[in-house]
């Protein structure tokens, strides 16, 4: 998944991040508004745990340069900026995660339940409905990050 080496530029992995979040936001349960297959399920969830791990990488990153005291306070402000946000966006990761508890749930509610198919359908509605929101925040998030390291990548 992750095949570009990110390690000569370390915010590159904002990029191959961002690809991988537009191809989840791109899978077909998210924009029929139907229940995610187990197989689709997996696969979101793989994705999640590697742009994650890959992220973590980049939290590091902001610690040793933050603490830099050969950088001009501009651009340590301007890192301190990008590392709050990279946090935010970490956040935004952690939350979607719960997709497939939420799924489990809805599963749980309509099987023990006797509800019709119409009730069954608005449950998976929501729960696509809230994961799409959570993966625009996500784009939204790396998007910007990607604009801080055009203003902060020369001065580094």
């Amino acid at each position: 998944m992750f095949t570009t080496n990110y390690k000569q530029n370390p915010f590159e992995i904002y990029n191959i991040v961002l690809a991988n979040i537009t191809n989840i936001k791109n899978v077909s349960s998210f924009s029929n508004f139907t229940v995610i297959p187990a197989t689709e399920l997996i696969t979101i969830s793989n994705t999640i745990m590697d742009c994650v791990d890959k992220l973590c990488d980049i939290s590091v990153l902001y610690i040793n340069k933050i603490n830099n005291q050969t950088l001009p306070n501009g651009t340590i402000e301007q890192l301190k900026s990008m590392s709050l946000l990279h946090e935010k966006l970490l956040e935004q990761f952690y939350s979607f995660n719960k997709i497939s508890s939420d799924i489990t749930e809805g599963f749980k509610e309509s099987y023990t339940k006797t509800l019709n198919q119409e009730i069954i359908n608005y449950i998976f509605y929501d729960i696509a409905n809230r994961y799409r929101m959570i993966i625009l925040q996500i784009i939204e998030s790396l998007k910007k990050l990607n604009s801080f390291v055009e203003l902060v990548k020369n001065k580094i």
